[in-house]
């Protein structure tokens, strides 16, 4: 081989090489990235789903045994996850 030709397969192999390797990288990282979104949504739902329904359900419990003022009437009860109203 010429000496150019042994200066393109060397730059060619170099270049390979660093693909190759920051591919593989990405490739974990997304592989991470993946694993860790299913692992935090499993929490979630296996186990702050749960204690999130006992307190709704606790705080209803709780709103209802307040006793409203003499002579004040109820128009209506709605329950919502918004906090602040007008900001959706």
């Amino acid at each position: 081989m010429s000496r150019i030709g042994h200066r393109m397969q060397n730059a060619l192999m170099r270049d390979g090489v660093r693909n190759t390797s920051s591919k593989g990288w990405l490739a974990g990282l997304r592989l991470a990235t993946m694993l860790l979104f299913v692992l935090v949504l499993s929490f979630e739902l296996i186990v702050q789903a749960p204690r999130a329904s006992q307190a709704d359900a606790q705080l209803e419990v709780e709103f209802r045994s307040v006793k409203p003022l003499p002579n004040a009437t109820q128009v209506s009860h709605s329950v919502s996850h918004k906090t602040i109203p007008g900001c959706w």
